[in-house]
């Protein structure tokens, strides 16, 4: 197999990376999104809450299923409006955020609460009838009781405006190493959380994933033009492979188009060695702690960068020269 140039590699990375993939979660939130905007149209509708760890592929979906709603059920411009929460967030912030989305961008210095009745307003001016939230899991970082409860208050709000009550879809994570996640915004009010009807993407797991594995990379490696290995799933690889991937379909995927490049430049067939590299440029860690080549490769912490075995570092200490 002959190494293809720079252009052609990058053309097949495009094309891979263009794959829609129909998990279940894809098929439960083009059926609730739908059914969603269907009965906004005639009047008022519980939200949703879309919970999925980082790399689940959750935003990348939803993204989907709206831009197929445009063709599919005539979505208007205005009729969904979208924004992504930025870290740190504050209540005013995220205020400003959705201003910038409803083509308003904040000129003057104003409250919070200022801020919020213009997104209301505006909301029912452009006839809005959805408000999406993605990394909803940062309005609540760093906050404080009060400042929880404002949020919870003015997410409420947004669902009661009087004349032209929306829905809202708030896509997070679940929960947070050190602070409150979106599930724990849920839990903190039960009023909001009757308001939204949860999704929630599933780890993988060798037992799920393993049937689909080899299909799923013969898909990607025929986009490549790249033979496999016929050793390639031999000593747990699909194992090895969700580990690696934080057992988020988003970034194993990330993996395997990552494994097929290397395996494109050097002209080889897809082989173990392409995904120690993949591994490997994404995370720097060593040999020792590369879960497709240790043995005991459920020890490595696949979060972790710049990895490595726990040795002491050996110092020389330069000697002291005499005047």
């Amino acid at each position: 197999m002959r190494g293809k140039d720079n252009d052609e590699i990058l053309a097949r990375v495009r094309k891979m990376r263009s794959v829609r993939i129909n998990t279940p979660e894809y098929f439960m939130i083009k059926r609730a999104f739908e059914r969603l905007l269907q009965q906004r149209r005639i009047g008022e509708a519980p939200g949703l809450a879309i919970l999925g760890e980082s790399g689940s592929g959750k935003t990348t979906t939803f993204r989907r299923v709206r831009n197929e709603a445009e063709k599919t059920m005539n979505l208007q411009p205005n009729e969904v409006v979208s924004f992504t929460v930025q870290s740190p967030a504050s209540i005013k912030g995220v205020g400003a955020a959705a201003l910038d989305a409803l083509g308003y961008p904040l000129r003057v210095n104003r409250t919070a609460f200022a801020i919020w009745q213009k997104v209301r307003d505006l909301l029912r001016e452009n006839r809005t009838l959805i408000l999406v939230v993605d990394e909803a899991q940062d309005i609540m970082r760093n906050q404080s009781k009060r400042e929880m409860q404002d949020v919870v208050s003015t997410l409420k709000t947004l669902m009661q405006i009087e004349g032209w009550p929306i829905s809202v879809i708030l896509l997070g994570v679940p929960h947070l190493p050190n602070a409150p996640g979106l599930l724990d915004l849920l839990h903190y009010d039960t009023q909001l959380a009757r308001r939204l009807r949860p999704i929630e993407f599933s780890p993988l797991s060798e037992a799920t994933f393993k049937k689909d594995a080899s299909a799923l990379i013969s898909q990607y490696a025929a986009l490549a033009e790249v033979p496999i290995s016929d050793v390639l799933f031999a000593d747990k690889f699909v194992d090895r492979l969700i580990f690696s991937g934080h057992q988020q379909l988003g970034v194993t995927l990330e993996l395997v188009i990552e494994a097929l490049e290397f395996a494109m430049r050097d002209g080889h067939e897809l082989s173990r060695a392409h995904f120690r590299e993949a591994y490997r440029d994404k995370t720097g860690a060593v040999d020792a702690l590369n879960p497709f080549v240790t043995d005991d490769y459920r020890q490595v912490d696949p979060y972790k960068l710049l990895d490595s075995p726990e040795i002491p570092p050996t110092w020389e200490v330069p000697k002291r020269h005499s005047l």
